[in-house]
């Protein structure tokens, strides 16, 4: 495949051109460091993130492709050959992606963490699962509580902290309502879970 693709390095690079890509890249790097951190104190569902991650690198790939690969040296086709026109869209649209769709959804969570309606709602929310998992690499123990709020389950890290200390608890968590409609989880703490009647 690296053969195919050197066949279709025929253009001359634009060094200014892949100067910016690498930027973008870098950008990306560190976005999805961003999105990662801000998600875990965000209630936004599943469907939600892959379409803030998938859909600009698809629509932007498609407008996008034949430019980014000449000025990276690349011709857009090689008559006859499907699957470098194949290959080539795939790289796009990963690079693009990382480029675009990884910052615009750290942007997204930003906005919505720093611009919220500053007015709190206390709520007290069942613990459905308590998970318990062992780090190979750093070979320690980490707990995990998953919560249901408004249909949506989050999966919350409390570290070293034993399950045992979770029994017959519930959670209570401080929120705010995002810029963009995404509830913001600002405190928690354990409470006593008492029984609805």
């Amino acid at each position: 495949m690296f053969e195919l693709l050197l066949r279709g390095k025929q253009l001359p690079e634009n060094k200014k051109g892949i100067k910016i890509i690498n930027r973008l890249v870098l950008l990306g790097f560190v976005s999805i460091f961003i999105w990662y951190r801000y998600r875990q104190s965000t209630f936004i569902s599943v469907q939600a993130t892959l379409l803030f991650l998938l859909l600009p690198g698809i629509l932007l790939t498609f407008w996008g492709r034949k430019k980014l690969l000449n000025l990276c040296g690349y011709v857009n086709t090689i008559a006859g050959n499907k699957l470098y026109t194949l290959l080539t869209a795939s790289l796009s649209y990963l690079l693009t992606s990382l480029m675009f769709s990884s910052t615009f959804f750290a942007l997204t969570l930003l906005s919505n963490h720093y611009f919220s309606n500053p007015q709190q709602t206390i709520k007290t929310i069942k613990i459905i699962n308590v998970t318990r998992t062992h780090n190979r690499k750093s070979s320690k123990d980490y707990t995990y509580i998953i919560v249901e709020h408004d249909g949506l389950e989050k999966k919350i890290n409390y570290g070293k902290k034993n399950p045992s200390e979770m029994n017959g608890k519930a959670l209570q968590i401080t929120t705010e309502n995002g810029l963009f409609g995404f509830e913001i989880m600002k405190k928690r703490k354990f409470v006593e879970d008492k029984p609805t009647k």
